[in-house]
């Protein structure tokens, strides 16, 4: 992990909600699946660090939900889904 970027949250197999329109929502737990929310000084240091994790074998895939940063000078903050094999 790049010093600059900073792990705020961690979810290994997070609870998730299903939509369901007639009936009441349920819950689950989202299997293979990592969420990560955290700050970053700026977003190339962030890519550059997804594509190394993309390399490691044990993981399916990985996606950048959410990305904001405010001004160029402020860390961004991002939540980043990591796919298991």
């Amino acid at each position: 992990l790049p010093a600059s970027i900073q792990w705020t949250e961690v979810s290994v197999h997070p609870l998730k909600k299903k939509q369901a329109s007639d009936q009441e929502a349920e819950l689950y737990f989202e299997k293979k699946s990592i969420l990560i929310t955290g700050n970053c000084k700026q977003s190339t240091i962030l890519n550059d660090w997804m594509k190394e994790i993309k390399k490691e074998k044990w993981i399916s895939d990985v996606n950048l939900l959410n990305y904001t940063q405010d001004k160029a000078s402020e860390d961004g903050e991002f939540l980043l889904e990591i796919k298991l094999k």
